[in-house]
């Protein structure tokens, strides 16, 4: 039996997805999709937009894309998938919203790990996925190799999607980074490469706009897409929603599952280093499988192949781990294999849309807040318009988007639960609605506020109004004989009545609170004249409880 990290990794894939807001240049509102932006900022023609395989005109569709569809739940089907075009389709489900755009210039990567080893790994695919009135985009990018060491797999895990340094070494070297990494083109011409050791460009980042810059090859690979912060040209911008390290999903098929250290199963759990320290009690480890390992088909004891798969995860990295033998896991078009490139990943998918979408509906409610001035009512009008959007979007978002289930398939369902538990999605999901539902509460008690104030107004003009017209409309009185007066004299006579009339209607509304309280004082005091003179009353017009009894 080889050692541990002697382990050939037959088949490695790694898929990262990485969840990134879109925002809109200063002083520009979004005034359509952001996808129909995207593509018409894509002058050079570098992404593609990619129909769905149920879009085929003629044929049939593959049997692993009819499998990823029927693995997942109606609702979660027409979100993935939109509506059929049939003569039966029902005319509210519609197209779906999620619009993808690919990527094909990129065909490997070069990772140079941090003690100078290095390897290519083919670019599976490259994807941009939209999501219709959502501000997220989800870059969704697969890479594969084959016949690596298990060690140098960990590590290629652990480095590989970071999308800016979390610091540097005192030798200049990044901390958490591969050394480079390079995107290369078919004909083996370099198309980017990282800047990880150019630490004055995130430290000027962060010093000027208060904000982490990302790497060149990440930058390269986004475009026509540009950092919020930059200077470049380009309506569709985009900046991070969560920490640098980009989530992932792995597969790695070895030959001798069983013969892999419990430590690393952890790390892998973790998404820790190869040479990252462990020490965990018993208790511990077994609280560590319990939580980020699904262990229905692993069985170390019986050494079965069947029972040879493990899967690992802590929300922001899942790996699968089994048997290059065990064709249930390593066949390419029946096999665990085509279910971790379909339905696992969209699931996971699935999963990060929901926490960047919440996320990005907290990040909306704050920036309301932040600019609101009560002295100022333009600001005030201004966030009302935010909280109304923001309450609109959620609710959108609620009912098109949010799931709780998305399968009833075993693997699927406890997959897609475990990454909900671990991202906090559910948490984040009721903190935000209360939020929502808390600003909401807010604007319509000001509403209310507002309303009674006009209904105290109007009622203090009428009052006061009511005196002047009964005065002068007493059985329809003339007071003076003008029907025989000029037409000049007459306009005189009526705007000498109107000004004042509208000066004190103005001055009556300037003052109606006060004026208010006056008529509610005038009001309380009309009492028997005895009571008034020998009770003290309170606020309601009643006697104290004492001086009533010397009353009586």
């Amino acid at each position: 039996m080889n050692a541990p990290r002697d382990q050939i990794v037959r088949q490695f894939r790694h898929i990262l997805l990485w969840p990134l807001q879109l925002v809109a240049p200063p002083g520009r509102e979004r005034a359509q999709p952001w996808s129909e932006l995207f593509e018409a900022e894509d002058v050079s023609g570098l992404w593609q937009a990619e129909e769905s395989a149920f879009e085929a005109p003629e044929g049939a569709i593959e049997a692993g894309r009819y499998h990823e569809f029927m693995a997942f739940l109606p609702s979660v089907r027409r979100f993935l998938y939109g509506q059929g075009r049939g003569p039966n389709a029902h005319p509210n489900y519609g197209e779906s919203p999620i619009r993808v755009y690919a990527r094909s210039d990129i065909d490997r990567a070069v990772i140079e790990l941090t003690d100078g080893w290095s390897t290519e790994l083919q670019v599976v695919n490259c994807r941009l996925m939209f999501f219709y009135d959502v501000d997220i985009t989800i870059l969704v990018m697969e890479l594969a190799a084959e016949n690596l060491p298990l060690e140098r797999a960990i590590d290629i895990q652990y480095r590989l999607g970071r999308a800016f340094p979390s610091g540097w070494h005192r030798d200049g070297r990044a901390v958490h980074c591969a050394r480079s990494v390079r995107w290369l083109a078919a004909d083996d011409s370099e198309i980017a490469r990282s800047d990880f050791d150019a630490a004055e460009k995130y430290l000027q980042a962060v010093r000027v706009h208060r904000a982490a810059t990302v790497a060149e090859h990440w930058i390269a690979l986004l475009r026509p897409m540009t950092l919020h912060f930059s200077m470049e040209h380009g309506p569709v911008r985009f900046r991070q929603v969560e920490h640098q390290r980009m989530p992932s999903l792995s597969y790695l098929s070895v030959d001798d599952p069983f013969s892999i250290d419990e430590a690393d199963f952890i790390r892998l759990a973790l998404g820790l280093a190869p040479d990252s320290p462990l020490a965990a009690s018993p208790d511990a480890a077994r609280a560590l499988r319990d939580e980020h390992a699904y262990d229905r088909y692993w069985s170390p004891s019986s050494q079965d192949l069947a029972l040879s798969t493990r899967v690992l995860c802590n929300g922001h990295a899942t790996t699968f781990v089994g048997s290059a033998n065990n064709p249930a896991f390593a066949d390419s078009e029946s096999g665990l294999l085509t279910e971790y490139r379909h339905q696992i990943k969209l699931l996971t998918l699935i999963a990060h849309f929901h926490r960047a979408a919440i996320l990005l509906q907290s990040d909306q409610q704050v920036y309301a807040v932040s600019q609101l001035d009560l002295d100022d009512p333009v600001s005030v009008s201004a966030f009302k318009r935010r909280v109304r959007r923001s309450l609109e979007s959620f609710l959108r978002f609620n009912h098109r988007y949010w799931f709780h289930e998305i399968s009833n398939q075993p693997l699927q369902a406890a997959l897609f639960g475990m990454m909900r538990r671990q991202l906090n999605v559910d948490a984040l999901f009721d903190e935000v609605r209360e939020e929502v539902l808390d600003m909401s509460q807010y604007l319509d008690s000001d509403d209310a506020r507002r309303q009674s104030e006009s209904v105290l107004r109007l009622t203090v003009v009428t009052i006061l109004g009511m005196v002047a017209t009964i005065a002068t409309g007493f059985l329809g009185m003339n007071l003076f004989a003008m029907a025989d007066w000029g037409g000049a004299a007459k306009f005189g006579v009526w705007m000498l009545v109107l000004l004042p009339t509208v000066l004190l209607t103005i001055v009556t509304v300037r003052y109606s609170r006060s004026l208010s309280r006056w008529l509610d004082r005038l009001g309380r005091d009309q009492q028997p004249g005895l009571l008034r003179q020998r009770g003290t009353w309170n606020s309601r017009g009643r006697g104290d409880d004492n001086d009533q009894g010397r009353m009586r």
